[in-house]
């Protein structure tokens, strides 16, 4: 969804939630749940957010906000 959203993989917000993935959600049964319902469902987003400017414009602003309190 990242490539989706910007084009860009390893930006600075974008690490900041790998590094949340990586440090928290997966280190518990329920984190690793939502990884792997991410992985499941991020192909479909993804194909959305290319496909609506509108639907990736407000996502990417949510996004950058999120990443702010992470």
């Amino acid at each position: 969804m990242a490539t989706a959203l910007d084009g860009k993989y390893r930006e600075t917000p974008l690490q900041k939630f790998l590094q949340f993935r990586d440090r928290y959600l997966s280190q518990s049964r329920f984190g690793r749940s939502v990884i792997k319902a991410y992985y499941v469902l991020s192909p479909g987003a993804a194909k959305m957010l290319i496909r609506f400017p509108a639907f990736r414009r407000t996502t990417k602003s949510s996004l950058l906000l999120l990443s702010k309190v992470l």
